[in-house]
């Protein structure tokens, strides 16, 4: 089956699961760089512990968000990295990741080589369970 059967194939079922993030509470966003063909683009990424939803688009930003459709509608916490153009929307909550903290003070600690007072397992461990919803 070639690529673009493939999609229209499961063009329902990706429907089905843009929707269903649309109305979970807590949902999970995220984005990294990546290559199609040889350009930079962007994979856009939302989550639950059960469902899974990404897309490539050229952009970053909102411009890319908006197209993919999920996050213009959705209305409940969302929890990201603090990237500009999450807190564009104000119909939803925002909550910032802890992983961006965890590795800004473990680039810390190896930079300085000595254990920071406040960056002890204890610490590392509630970052790692733990958000709270910014406000």
């Amino acid at each position: 089956m070639d690529a673009s059967r493939a999609a229209r194939t499961l063009e329902p079922v990706e429907e089905r699961v843009q929707a269903a993030l649309r109305r979970v509470p807590v949902l999970h966003c995220d984005e990294t760089g990546v290559r199609r063909g040889g350009k930079l683009a962007w994979a856009h990424v939302a989550s639950t512990d059960r469902l899974t939803h990404d897309a490539i688009h050229a952009q970053r930003g909102s411009e890319a968000t908006d197209a993919i459709g999920i996050l213009p509608d959705f209305r409940g916490v969302r929890v990201h990295d603090g990237f500009a153009s999450y807190r564009t929307d104000t119909a939803c909550r925002h909550a910032r990741c802890n992983v961006p903290h965890l590795r800004e003070l473990t680039c810390l600690e190896e930079q300085y080589q000595q254990a920071l007072c406040y960056f002890r397992p204890a610490s590392r461990g509630f970052l790692l369970r733990s958000w709270v919803p910014a406000r």
